[in-house]
């Protein structure tokens, strides 16, 4: 950086420290580039450390390009069930492609697929609300299951459910609106989601 170089090489420069290290070096590298002006070319394993810092995201596979954009464009719109499932935590609902769905779950369709092609749905964790009944006017989908394993994780818990045709999903609470859905191990449970919120990718 003393030379102020034009195109700026960093390959896993933070791999060896803790978490809080880590976290804090990736802000002072942020300010060191928007400060530098220097173009950074970094390549980290960690999906968490790229979504943060960085501006634009090359994913690959296999030594091949699998998609390119801004960590919003990955994360929100993955092309590829490879992404999808790179990118952050996400539940696959698998089936067929009929008109914008999979097995009655309505979707967003970004990349041409032909009708009856395998398929799969793709929703974040997050995107999944535990429903108690009164607010399912808002979701175009729903889900019913058993609830199977609840993570406590601080700030959020995690709730994996079995649906009823046995596929395992992971829906994300954060503290407080767990609090107020009180799931229990061995419960039944209803979930609902917005079709924007789930993309349809081919299943390859």
């Amino acid at each position: 950086m003393v030379f102020k170089p034009r195109l700026l090489l960093m390959d896993e420069p933070l791999g060896a420290l803790d978490k809080k290290l880590r976290e804090h070096m990736q802000l002072e590298i942020m300010h060191l580039h928007k400060n530098m002006g220097t173009t950074v070319l970094y390549v980290t394993h960690d999906q968490e450390e790229a979504l943060v810092m960085s501006d634009r995201i090359v994913v690959f596979n296999n030594g091949r390009v699998e998609q390119i954009g801004t960590p919003h464009d990955l994360y929100e719109a993955p092309k590829t069930k490879f992404v999808a499932d790179f990118i952050g935590e996400t539940n696959f609902i698998g089936g067929k492609l009929q008109g914008n769905s999979v097995r009655g779950l309505q979707g967003q369709v970004d990349t041409p697929l032909q009708e009856g092609a395998a398929a799969v749905l793709a929703v974040r964790p997050e995107r999944l609300h535990v429903l108690d009944g009164t607010d399912t006017d808002r979701d175009d989908n729903i889900l019913s299951g058993t609830i199977k394993e609840l993570i406590y994780l601080g700030q959020s818990r995690k709730a994996i459910i079995t649906l009823d045709d046995n596929t395992e999903v992971v829906a994300l609470e954060q503290a407080a609106q767990a609090e107020v859905t009180a799931l229990q191990v061995g419960a039944s449970a209803t979930l609902g989601f917005r079709a924007q919120d789930a993309r349809i990718l081919a299943d390859v």
